[in-house]
């Protein structure tokens, strides 16, 4: 049995200033004196980690700032020229990558749409690492840090990617040992729908709060939860894997009609059920909602199906969690109303409890970069700098 590894003062030097760092980031920027109270520091020895993180180039010290008591009070925040990260976010049909200055403000953004000769392992990682080199072309600042929004069941303690049956071939794949060999940079990894709810947390619609779903429909679904504050994994790591509750067709409650989630509202099984109803194969979702915005009957009533049958399971949900709210997001909500609008209707006449409020229902506002977005921010929160 290996001994535990013993903290070595350079540990907790990089831990504290990890925590600064961290301050920073949730505050945009802060008084000194400040920092020091919401780290329970002495000024002096704050003092000490700023002034070093100054000079390495890391923070910036901002004008004296007037206070009602004492000496004027020096604002500090993250320099935005200290380093990137990048975030990358995959699925079956769509890679997203995002890269954020040291300040996690935007720097650029990249999009690879997936053939179907496309999906599997290797072709998928290939394209992956391609976006990561291009998206730092050009840009001189150092690149500390990546995340990984994987699809389907992961491991983030080892690094790896477990399952997703939308890839060929898509198990126990090790994507943080091959990216930090390709990279030389640290490398977290986060099932790509709780990597979207902690952008969500971070930047969006879930801001502030300590009990939120974030629930994702693209090629497959899942739903992200985060709990009194906390982000829910569940025991093998599959916690939200929701793709598989079983629903009824609308206007059916016969065993015949029995379906899952994922085959009436994803990307996937809605292109599919038009496919078999329509004899016309759309091999994008793009295709579908032009024929939905053109007023094709069919694709109307494909969206209506998937719209009120997620009304129904968030109402579910509703109940079960107890959430103060619940975020829609993904490729399908890019049907805009025909989509939401029946939702909210069906998950109002669902049936609901005395002891429950209403499920409280928000678009997200983040885009379809929303959950690279998140995989940088992951990225940025584990970075230390080295001691």
């Amino acid at each position: 049995m290996t001994a535990p590894r013993v903290k070595t003062k350079h540990d907790i030097v990089a831990a504290v200033e990890a925590a600064l760092l961290q301050k920073l980031r949730e505050c945009g920027s802060i008084a000194r004196v400040d920092l020091a109270r919401e780290l329970k520091l002495s000024p002096s020895t704050v003092g000490i980690y700023v002034s070093r993180l100054i000079a390495e180039g890391y923070v910036d010290e901002g004008e004296q700032v007037t206070r009602k008591f004492g000496r004027p009070a020096t604002i500090l925040s993250r320099r935005p020229s200290g380093g990137r990260f990048v975030g990358v976010d995959m699925e079956a049909r769509n890679i997203y990558v995002m890269s954020v200055d040291f300040a996690q403000q935007q720097i650029a953004h990249r999009h690879a749409r997936l053939t179907s000769k496309e999906r599997s392992t290797e072709a998928v990682m290939l394209r992956a690492e391609t976006l990561i080199d291009d998206i730092g072309r050009g840009d001189n600042r150092k690149l500390l840090g990546i995340g990984i929004g994987v699809p389907g069941k992961v491991d983030p303690v080892r690094g790896v990617a477990v399952h997703y049956k939308h890839i060929f071939d898509w198990r126990n794949v090790p994507i943080r040992e091959r990216l930090q060999q390709r990279f030389a940079v640290p490398v977290q990894i986060e099932n790509n729908v709780r990597s979207r709810a902690l952008a969500e947390l971070w930047f969006g619609r879930a801001k502030g709060l300590k009990n939120f779903v974030c629930v994702v429909l693209r090629t497959g679904i899942g739903a992200g939860i985060v709990a009194d504050g906390q982000l829910a994994r569940g025991m093998d790591n599959a916690a939200g894997e929701i793709g598989a509750w079983q629903c009824y067709l609308p206007g059916h409650s016969d065993t015949n009609s029995v379906e899952t989630l994922e085959s009436l509202a994803s990307v996937n099984g809605i292109l599919e059920r038009y496919a078999a109803s329509s004899g016309v194969e759309l091999r994008t979702f793009s295709a579908f909602l032009e024929r939905l915005r053109a007023n094709d009957p069919l694709a109307q009533r494909m969206i209506a199906d998937a719209s009120q049958v997620c009304g129904v399971f968030i109402a579910q949900m509703n109940l079960m969690l107890n959430p103060e709210r619940i975020i829609i997001a993904g490729d399908v909500v890019e049907a805009g109303d025909p989509f939401m609008q029946p939702l909210r209707v069906a998950a109002a006449a669902a049936p609901s409890t005395p002891m429950s409020s209403p499920a409280q229902i928000e678009l997200s506002e983040l885009g379809l970069f929303g959950g690279a977005m998140g995989a940088a921010a992951l990225a940025a929160q584990a970075w230390r700098p080295a001691r």
